[in-house]
């Protein structure tokens, strides 16, 4: 392969990358009354799950929560024709997720239960993988484990900024962004 042939292999994929990102954003933008439609507030879904506790039992169980409900979630929102669809999907899922998230607390012998619910919450400026996330009122699939005042995690959930993988070896989870892999994988 020519040195002319791999730039242009690789300018095309950044150019279908841009395009491919561009319209996945764009399509997901909806016009709300109070903002510009190009707003993050207006593209994104959050998720965020806050634990019962910040004791160390607490934020463990969290993280079982997370893997689980990343893991749910991932290939029904995957189907999801916009952010609008993928609100509608969480909506008629909040039942299912409150039970499963009720069953994995009970499993791992924690008597508080949980709430599930969508809302939209004023949420700091928050970095992940690199893309910085500005402040402002998201809509989020919140899960509160019990009184749900200790330390919370989150991740953007539509679209899909993060997916579960498996760690090489050690057979943890991982959550990664699949933009940054790509641009890693080709340009990095």
């Amino acid at each position: 392969m020519s040195i002319i042939s791999a730039v242009r292999k690789r300018a095309f994929f950044l150019c279908a990358l841009i395009a491919l990102v561009s319209s996945g954003i764009f399509s997901a933008c909806e016009v709300n009354s109070r903002s510009n439609p190009t707003d993050y507030e207006q593209v994104i879904i959050r998720l965020h799950i806050r634990a019962h506790s910040d004791n160390t039992a607490d934020q463990d169980v969290k993280l079982i929560v997370r893997d689980s409900i990343v893991e749910f979630l991932e290939p029904r929102l995957a189907v999801a024709d916009g952010r609008n669809d993928a609100y509608r999907i969480l909506s008629r899922l909040l039942n299912e997720i409150e039970t499963m998230t009720d069953n994995l607390l009970f499993r791992n012998n924690f008597t508080y239960g949980s709430r599930a619910g969508l809302n939209n919450e004023f949420f700091p400026t928050r970095s992940y993988e690199g893309i910085i996330i500005p402040s402002g009122y998201y809509d989020a699939l919140i899960i509160e484990l019990g009184d749900g005042i200790g330390q919370n995690w989150w991740c953007v959930i539509y679209p899909p900024l993060c997916f579960v993988g498996r760690g090489e070896g050690s057979g943890s989870i991982q959550y990664r962004s699949i933009i940054r892999d790509l641009w890693d994988r080709w340009f990095g």
